[in-house]
């Protein structure tokens, strides 16, 4: 999924909305936008936040369940340098901290409904941070645009659930997240009489650490696990759209990639896992290399 946020606009806009729906859910977000340098310098704030009071009830204590508080920030800018030249600068911060997921049990309740009884609500906390740097200039060649995209992803979660779906302690869990992004795109886009060329480079690289955490039985047995996973990819691309007619096109690509991915795997064992550090002990861990 590709989510691509709108630009700051070199034109003053402001809008704003309020919602109020069943839960009872709260919504309110604003954009700002405009000059600070007559078509050079141009700015963006988007700000998103929610709270959910929580839509279901638990049947444990009858209280309302799944919580939920986001919050996003998005501020941006634009550089121009004349009509050739453009880069973009956007940037994202996200916290969510919310109630756990609400396990039903069909063994005490039919699936067709929404009931549900647990005596750990659970939780999930989400925060996370990237950025994005969009350069866009134009050229000669072929009347074509060079693009770089260049972008960076720091997320990390920490949740846990009721998993039995029972108001006993049977099954309980616990998992954290942390996960580091680094992608770059450049690529070249023109045009050469009845001819388009789309060619390019692609980079990503990613280091992902995951840890989980079994209550068994009340506290009776505990055993954790998890593993990190260290992945590259490069990539070259390049496609070409010849219109013979205005109703013809014959389109010719080709794309080459490699990935290496090193992952190192803890089995779920007492101790097996620091959920706090994500560390996880060496001594049984099993490690795979793929290319």
């Amino acid at each position: 999924m590709v989510v691509r946020t709108t630009r700051p606009s070199f034109d003053f806009g402001a809008k704003a909305k309020l919602s109020i729906e069943t839960g009872l859910k709260k919504t309110v977000s604003g954009t700002v936008t405009g000059p600070i340098v007559d078509d050079v310098l141009a700015a963006k704030l988007a700000v998103y936040y929610s709270d959910d009071n929580g839509w279901f009830r638990n049947r444990f204590d009858n209280r309302s369940f799944g919580k939920s508080h986001d919050l996003i920030i998005r501020p941006a800018l634009s550089l121009k340098g004349g009509d050739r030249f453009r880069m973009d600068l956007r940037y994202e911060h996200g916290d969510v901290e919310s109630d756990g997921a609400p396990v039903q049990s069909h063994a005490l309740f039919p699936r067709d409904s929404f009931r549900f009884s647990i005596n750990f609500p659970g939780f999930y906390d989400a925060k996370w941070d990237q950025a994005i740097v969009e350069t866009n200039i134009d050229v000669g060649l072929g009347e074509g645009v060079f693009t770089n995209i260049a972008g960076y992803r720091k997320f990390r979660s920490s949740a846990g659930a009721d998993i039995d779906g029972t108001p006993q302690s049977f099954f309980h869990a616990f998992f954290e997240i942390d996960q580091d992004q680094l992608s770059d795109e450049l690529r070249y886009a023109g045009r050469f009489g009845d001819v388009e060329l789309t060619t390019g480079l692609y980079y990503f690289s990613q280091d992902l650490r995951y840890a989980e955490l079994r209550n068994l039985l009340g506290g009776a047995r505990i055993v954790s696990g998890g593993g990190t996973q260290d992945q590259t990819t490069w990539g070259i691309f390049a496609s070409t759209d010849w219109h013979f007619t205005d109703t013809l096109t014959l389109n010719l690509g080709a794309r080459y990639s490699w990935e290496r991915k090193a992952v190192r795997v803890s089995a779920l064992r007492a101790n097996g896992c620091n959920l706090d550090t994500l560390i996880c002990a060496t001594n049984l861990l099993a490690s795979a290399l793929v290319v």
